[in-house]
Parts: C-alpha cells; sequence; structure tokens
C-alpha cells in the first residue's frame, strides 16, 4: 500500500513518450515512514485545489511539504478524537 493512500492526491504524469503513470512509480521512502515524491519532469500531483510538483512527508513531524515552481505551502497531520465511549 502506498504510504499516500490516506491523502485525496490526483495526479497527472507522463513519461517522454507521453504515456500516462502512477504516482507510486516516483516515491522514495526513507527509514521512519517518512517519503519523497518528485515529479518535476513528468507533470503534478493536486492535493487540495492546487498543482504541486514535489511533495515531502516527515513522519516525525506530521508535516506534508507540498512545492511548485511559485511556493511552498506546509499542511499538519492532525488526528482528532471524535468520539470516546466507556
Amino acid at each position: 500500500m502506498d504510504p499516500f493512500y490516506f491523502l485525496d492526491f490526483e495526479s497527472n504524469l507522463k513519461d517522454i513518450h507521453d504515456n500516462p503513470f502512477s504516482l507510486h512509480e516516483l516515491i522514495d521512502v526513507f527509514p521512519g515512514n517518512t517519503w519523497y515524491i518528485n515529479c518535476y519532469d513528468y507533470g503534478y500531483v493536486l492535493y487540495n485545489g492546487k498543482e504541486y510538483t514535489e511533495i515531502f512527508y516527515s513522519h516525525s513531524t506530521k508535516q506534508l511539504i507540498c512545492k511548485n515552481d511559485t511556493e511552498t505551502d506546509i499542511y499538519k497531520i492532525k488526528i482528532e478524537l471524535v468520539e470516546h465511549e466507556t
């Protein structure tokens, strides 16, 4: 399972022959569940209504760092308790 399965990523990626391919082919996973995607040469990842060419996730800080040519956005992943039963 891809480590970004819980995020609503959409992608528009094509190789040098204009053939589409999957985002999981570009992911680099590091120890500690940190991962990085660089799709600059192949298209973009659409997340939260924006197109990004680089995405880095740090498991230790729970931050998703998303970049494109003009800006960098940092998202904090937060889990919220919505119900507790005793």
